[in-house]
C-alpha cells in the first residue's frame, strides 16, 4: 500500500516525524483500521480520515508511543519541589494556585509524579495551592491516565516506599494510584500542533515538555516550543528532557542552570527582586540566584556544598584532594567488583561534590554491572545535565539500550555519540554489531570497515569509560571486525 499521502496528512495535522519504524507502524495501522472499518480502497479510507475526526484520532493513537514511567529524571522533580515551588509561592496572592502542565503526558505517569513529589514535600497542604493539567493528543492514553491503573513496567526505578504509600494493588498484578493523588490532576486531549491552545491551559507557572519533541520534525519542534513558551506566566519555567535541551535553545526563552539542572525561564529579571512574599511562604528559605548557562568552553566553578548535604558519618569536603581520594577509592572498589561498597562511596562523593561529572559516570558504570539499568540511565542523564556533550554518557546510554534489547534506542544513542565524536571506534563497532544481528549486511560491513580503519591508524586508545570493563582488548576488537567482514562478504 502507498502510504505517502497518509503520512503527509498526519504530519500536516500533528507534526509527527516519520522514521523507518514509524513508517512501518503507519502501514500496519492503516491495514488494521481499514479491515476494522471494512474499507478496501486506500483512497476511500484517506477520504474517511480527512472528514472523520474520530477516525483520524484513532489512527494517530496507534502511531504515538506511550513509553513512560514514574519519577523519570528525578532531578527535575526535586528541583521543582525544593526550589521552583517556593519561589513561585512567594509571588502568589492568597488563594492563587501554582499551575503546572504536563504537555504530552501520555498515560499520566509524569503529572502524577509531579503531584507525588510535591506531596512528599508539602503534604496535603498542596491541595490549596496546586493545579496540575495533563495533556496529550492520544485520547486512549488520556482515558488510561484518568483511570490511573499501571503495570509494574511503569514503576522501574520508583521507590517501593512511595509505591506502597500512593498506590493500591488491584487484580491482574496492577496498581491504582490513590484518590488523593488522582484528584489533583485534570486530564484533557490537546494537539500541540493546533494553531491556538485553549484558554484553560494559558497562564501556566511551569510546563513539563519532556521526551515529546523527539517525535516531531525540527520546524514543528520550534513552533510548539514557541507556543508553550507563550503559555507561561512571567517567571514561569519550562522543563525539557536533558537530551532535548540543545534542540530548544533557539532564542525563545533563556536557558538557565539551577543546581546542575537546565531549564528555560520566562523572565526579564531576577524573580526575587520586587517579589512579594505571601504568609505561607515566609518560612521558606529564599532560593539562591540561578546561574546563566555558561559557554561550553568556560569551566564551571565548583558549587559550595552545604554541610547538611554530606551524609552523616563522613567528613566534609575539605578540598579537591579529599574528592580525588574518595573517587579513586570508589574506582578501586569497582575494579575489585565490590560494587555495593563502591556505590556507597560514589553516593558520598556526589553529596560532597554534586558538580563532579565523573562521579555520575562511575555510578552509571557500576549500576550497569549490577544490572540496575534504569538507575544507570538516570545517572547518565544527571551527568549530561552537567555536560550535555559528554561522549561517555551517550555511549553508556547506548550500552544500556543494548542490554535492554532495545535496538532502535541503541542505534539512536550510538549515532548521537558519533555526532559528538565521529572517530569513536566503539560507537561504530556497536552499530556494526546491531546491524549484523538484524541482517543488515551492507550497513554492518560499512561500520566494521570504519572500525578497522580507525584502529589501523593507531587509534588504539580505550573508549574513555570511567568504569565499564570491555570484554575484549582493542586488538581483539580489530581481529573480530576482520573476521565478521570476511564472513559477511562470503555470504553475499
Amino acid at each position: 500500500m502507498e502510504v505517502t499521502l497518509f503520512k503527509d496528512l498526519v504530519r500536516e495535522r500533528c507534526g509527527l516525524s516519520f522514521d523507518e519504524v514509524r513508517m512501518a507502524t503507519l502501514a500496519d495501522s492503516l491495514q488494521a483500521r481499514m479491515a476494522e472499518r471494512g474499507i478496501e480502497s486506500s483512497v476511500q479510507y484517506l477520504d474517511c480520515l480527512i472528514n472523520d475526526q474520530d477516525e483520524f484520532h484513532t489512527l494517530v493513537n496507534l502511531l504515538t508511543v506511550n513509553e513512560t514511567y514514574f519519577f523519570r529524571e528525578p532531578a527535575h522533580l526535586e528541583l521543582l519541589a525544593k526550589r521552583i515551588v517556593p519561589r513561585l509561592l512567594a509571588g502568589k496572592r492568597p488563594g492563587e494556585r501554582i499551575r503546572i502542565m504536563s504537555a504530552g503526558c501520555s498515560t499520566g505517569e509524569e503529572p502524577y509524579s509531579l503531584v507525588i513529589a510535591l506531596m512528599e514535600h508539602y503534604g496535603v497542604a498542596l491541595q490549596h495551592f496546586l493545579a496540575v493539567i495533563g495533556a496529550d493528543i492520544d485520547s486512549d492514553a488520556i482515558a488510561k491516565a484518568k483511570k490511573g491503573v499501571y503495570k509494574n513496567h511503569s514503576f522501574r526505578g520508583f521507590p517501593d516506599s512511595l509505591k506502597s504509600k500512593y498506590f493500591e494493588p488491584v487484580e491482574g498484578n496492577r496498581f491504582r494510584i490513590r484518590k488523593c493523588i488522582r484528584e489533583r490532576v485534570e486530564f484533557r486531549t490537546l494537539n500541540l500542533l493546533s494553531d491556538a491552545y485553549p484558554e484553560e491551559v494559558r497562564g501556566m507557572d511551569v510546563v513539563f515538555y519532556r521526551n515529546v519533541s523527539i517525535y516531531f520534525e525540527p520546524e514543528t519542534q520550534k513552533n510548539i516550543f514557541r507556543k508553550l513558551a507563550d503559555l507561561l506566566n512571567e517567571n514561569g519555567c519550562l522543563f525539557v528532557s536533558s537530551t532535548e535541551t540543545l534542540s530548544h535553545t533557539i532564542g525563545v526563552l533563556p536557558l538557565v542552570e539551577i543546581e546542575g539542572v537546565f531549564l528555560y525561564r520566562k523572565s526579564t529579571g531576577d524573580p526575587l527582586e520586587g517579589t512579594r512574599r505571601s504568609r505561607r511562604s515566609r518560612e521558606l528559605e529564599p532560593p539562591e540566584r540561578e546561574q546563566p548557562l555558561q559557554p561550553l568552553s568556560s569551566p564551571r566553578p565548583p558549587s559550595a556544598v552545604p554541610k547538611e548535604s554530606v551524609p552523616r558519618g563522613t567528613k566534609g569536603a575539605g578540598g579537591r584532594g579529599d574528592v580525588s581520594i574518595l573517587f579513586e577509592q570508589a574506582l578501586s572498589l569497582a575494579h575489585e567488583k565490590r560494587y555495593g561498597e563502591a556505590l556507597r562511596h560514589v553516593e558520598i562523593l556526589i553529596a560532597q561534590e554534586p558538580s563532579l561529572l565523573k562521579a555520575y559516570l562511575l555510578k552509571a558504570g557500576i549500576l550497569i554491572n549490577l544490572k540496575r539499568l534504569d538507575e544507570a540511565e538516570s545517572a547518565c542523564l544527571q551527568g549530561m545535565e552537567r555536560d550535555r556533550w559528554c561522549l561517555e554518557a551517550f555511549l553508556l546510554r547506548g550500552v544500556i539500550a543494548k542490554l535492554r534489547n532495545d535496538e532502535e534506542d541503541a542505534l539512536k544513542r550510538f549515532k548521537e555519540a558519533l555526532y559528538i565524536q565521529s572517530s569513536c571506534w566503539l560507537a561504530h563497532f556497536c552499530l556494526a554489531e546491531i546491524h549484523r544481528s538484524r541482517g543488515e549486511t551492507d550497513r554492518a560491513c560499512r561500520e566494521y570497515e570504519i572500525v578497522v580503519k580507525l584502529l589501523e591508524r593507531g587509534n588504539l586508545n580505550d573508549p574513555g569509560f570511567t568504569f565499564f570493563p570491555l570484554s575484549f582488548s582493542v586488538e581483539q576488537i580489530a581481529h573480530l571486525c576482520r573476521h565478521h567482514l570476511s564472513k559477511l562478504k562470503k555470504a553475499e
